[in-house]
């Protein structure tokens, strides 16, 4: 099993970079072919792309969903990934419809899918029981939302916390911020991550 793929949903407007495994969702696989770049699978209803023929070109292994159909596009995506890789990057699901967005962290706040959303502005995943290191990269805040009672532990942060307590309830551990390169992250319990910066 190889360790990434890459996948580009349909909400994406450009592709943030050309190397790696690609599968191509919809519309991202449509953006993927007209860069020329190849994919291991492009898979979609495609009912926002007039031609699918470039895709074709570009794609090893073609998939055409029917329109009227129980799981999304990126469910299908997703589903396909899990066979042949550990972990997977999806831009192009964040901002658009708020629908398709809730649907898509759901696969993470709910399956918890080995996923990572990502876009110029924000990064979401989930941790689960451990400790963690987590990279300031590009990211000027550090938010955290628990999916069930957990304990955390925060260090390199501007708000640091010991052992603390937290409930699905508690929104107050919002725009954390990094102190210098990176952040420990001590879990018990579930939550979902959120990095972000103020630059669109």
């Amino acid at each position: 099993m190889k360790k990434e793929v890459r996948i580009l949903a349909g909400n994406a407007k450009e592709v943030p970079l050309r190397e790696g495994d690609w599968i191509g969702c919809d519309y991202g696989a449509y953006l993927l072919a007209e860069n020329g770049i190849s994919m291991v699978l492009a898979v979609g209803d495609f009912d926002s792309v007039k031609d699918t023929d470039l895709i074709r070109q570009y794609a090893k292994e073609f998939v055409k969903l029917n329109p009227v159909k129980n799981e999304s596009d990126l469910e299908e995506a997703v589903a396909y990934a899990k066979t042949k890789y550990e972990h997977m990057t999806v831009y192009g699901a964040l901002g658009g419809r708020i629908d398709h967005e809730i649907s898509a962290l759901r696969l993470i706040t709910e399956r918890n899918e080995p996923i990572v959303f990502e876009n110029a502005q924000n990064r979401v995943f989930r941790l689960d029981d451990g400790v963690f290191t987590i990279p300031k990269d590009k990211f000027t805040y550090l938010s955290f939302f628990a999916l069930k009672e957990t304990e955390i532990t925060l260090e390199g942060v501007k708000y640091p916390l010991e052992k603390r307590r937290i409930t699905p309830r508690d929104l107050y551990l919002l725009s954390n911020e990094i102190l210098k390169e990176e952040a420990i992250v001590k879990l018990k319990g579930p939550v979902l991550v959120i990095q972000s910066s103020d630059r669109k």
